[in-house]
C-alpha cells in the first residue's frame, strides 16, 4: 500500500510532529483538578459534579476510578471544560432523568469529555443543547443493554452548531437524536452495544447537517431504518474493505436509510445492508453517490502509534494536515476545519491505492496534555482538481 516510507524524510517529519504538537498544545492548563471517590493525596474532589461546579472554563478535570469502582456521576454545565477518564475506562452511570448535560456553551469555548465506559447495563445518556461553542465526546462506550431497550435517545443534540463525536458506542430510541445542529460522527458504533447486541434506530436527524464517517450502525427488529432523517444534509463515507475496520449501516427489517427531504451523499464503499428486497435508501431526499474524501482514526494515546486513514479517489495524491480544530470556514476547495493561523503540519503527498485508501502512522508525544484536541484533514489532488476532505477531530488521552 503506498504510504510515507520509514525514510530519513519521514523521521524528520516525525521530529517536526513532536515539536509542532508541543508548540500548539499548552504545557499547563489554567487549572487541573483530580477526582477520586476514595480521596487521598493529590485528590481535589471525591465526585465529578462538585468538581464541575468549582472549575472554571479552560480547566481540566482528571477522573480516576475509585476504590470500589466509582467513576463519573452525571452533571450539568455550560463551561468549556476538559474531562478525562484516566486510563480510558473510567466508569460512568446515568439514567433518563439524571443525564450528563452540556448546555448554553458560549461561542469560542470548547467542552471535551474523553475516556469513559459504562461497564454495567445501560446506555450513555447525554444531552447537548443550545451550544455555540464546540462540544467533543470521545471514547465513550456502553457495553450491554438493559432487559428492555430504552425508549428515549441515548445522546440528544439540539440547537448546537459544532458537535463532534468520535469512537462513541451506544444504543437507544434512537442511539443519537439530532435537531437543528451540525454534527460529525467518526468511528461511532450506534444502535448496537459494544458486545454486539442490536438495539434501536442508530441515528435520527431533523433540520441538521450530519457527516457520518466510518460508521458501524445496526438496528434491531422492527426499526424503520438504521438512519432516519427529515430535511437534513446527510453524508455517509468511509471504507468497508479496510481489514478489521469495517464500515456499514445495517437494518434486518427495512431500509438502511429513510430520508424525507434534504439530501443524502453516500460513498458506495460504506456498505448499506437493508432487508432483502428493500432499497437501501428510501424517501424523498436527493441522493448522490460517489467517492467522499474523509479521514478517521482509532484511539489517540500518548506515547502510542496513531493510525490515520483517509478515503480518497483511487490513485489521487493526498496530503494530510494536522493542527488545532477551528469552526469550519468555507473556501473554494471546501470547508477548512483546521485553524489556519496556528502551527500545523502537512504530511505527503502519498498516493491513494486502487481501493482509495492512504495511511499515515504518527506517535503522540508524552508531553501532550490529556484531553488535548487536534484535527486532521486531507487535501486531495485528483485529475487536476484540489479539494478538502471531511475532517477528523480527536482527543488525546
Amino acid at each position: 500500500m503506498p504510504r510515507l516510507a520509514h525514510t530519513e524524510a519521514e523521521e524528520k517529519a516525525m521530529h517536526r510532529l513532536v515539536a509542532a504538537l508541543a508548540l500548539v498544545t499548552p504545557l499547563v492548563a489554567q487549572s487541573t483538578w483530580t477526582v477520586n471517590a476514595g480521596g487521598g493525596p493529590g485528590v481535589d474532589f471525591t465526585d465529578l459534579p462538585t468538581a464541575v461546579a468549582a472549575a472554571s472554563s479552560g480547566d481540566t478535570i482528571l477522573v480516576q476510578t475509585g476504590p470500589f469502582g466509582e467513576g463519573a456521576t452525571p452533571f450539568s454545565t455550560s463551561k468549556g471544560l476538559t474531562i478525562v477518564g484516566v486510563g480510558g475506562l473510567v466508569p460512568i452511570s446515568s439514567t433518563a432523568t439524571a443525564r450528563y448535560e452540556i448546555t448554553d456553551l458560549p461561542l469560542g469555548e470548547t467542552f471535551c469529555m474523553v475516556g469513559f465506559d459504562r461497564p454495567w447495563d445501560g446506555e450513555l445518556n447525554f444531552r447537548i443543547a443550545n451550544c455555540q461553542g464546540r462540544v467533543h465526546l470521545d471514547r465513550l462506550r456502553c457495553r450491554e443493554n438493559q432487559v428492555f431497550l430504552p425508549t428515549w435517545p441515548s445522546i440528544e443534540i439540539a440547537d448546537s452548531g459544532d458537535v463532534t463525536l468520535r469512537e462513541v458506542s451506544t444504543f437507544g430510541s434512537p442511539a443519537v437524536a439530532i435537531t437543528n445542529s451540525d454534527v460529525d460522527l467518526v468511528e461511532c458504533q450506534l444502535g448496537v452495544t459494544y458486545i454486539g447486541l442490536a438495539g434501536g434506530v442508530a441515528l435520527n436527524a431533523t433540520d441538521s447537517t450530519v457527516d457520518v464517517v466510518q460508521p458501524r450502525f445496526d438496528t434491531g427488529p422492527g426499526a424503520p431504518a438504521a438512519i432516519v432523517t427529515i430535511n437534513t444534509a446527510l453524508t455517509i463515507t468511509g471504507h468497508a474493505l479496510v481489514f478489521a475496520n469495517l464500515s456499514y449501516v445495517r437494518n434486518p427489517t427495512g431500509a438502511a436509510v429513510d430520508a424525507t427531504g434534504g439530501s443524502v451523499r453516500h460513498d458506495p464503499m460504506v456498505t448499506l445492508a437493508p432487508m432483502f428486497g428493500t432499497q437501501p435508501i428510501v424517501g424523498s431526499a436527493t441522493v448522490q453517490t460517489g467517492t467522499v474524501t474523509a479521514t478517521w482514526c482509532a484511539a489517540a494515546l500518548r506515547g502510542q502509534p496513531l493510525l490515520l486513514r483517509t478515503r480518497a479517489p483511487a490513485n489521487a495524491f493526498v496530503w494530510l494536515a494536522l493542527g488545532l480544530p477551528k469552526p469550519a470556514v468555507n473556501t473554494p476547495f471546501g470547508a477548512l476545519s483546521i485553524d489556519p493561523v496556528a502551527p500545523s503540519l502537512l504530511f505527503g503527498p502519498s498516493t491513494a491505492t486502487s481501493i482509495g485508501i492512504t495511511e499515515l502512522t504518527i506517535t503522540i508525544p508524552n508531553s501532550v496534555l490529556q484531553g488535548s484536541l487536534f484535527t486532521t484533514q486531507a487535501i486531495v489532488l485528483d485529475q487536476g482538481t484540489v479539494a478538502l476532505g471531511l475532517p477528523c477531530t480527536f482527543a488525546v488521552h
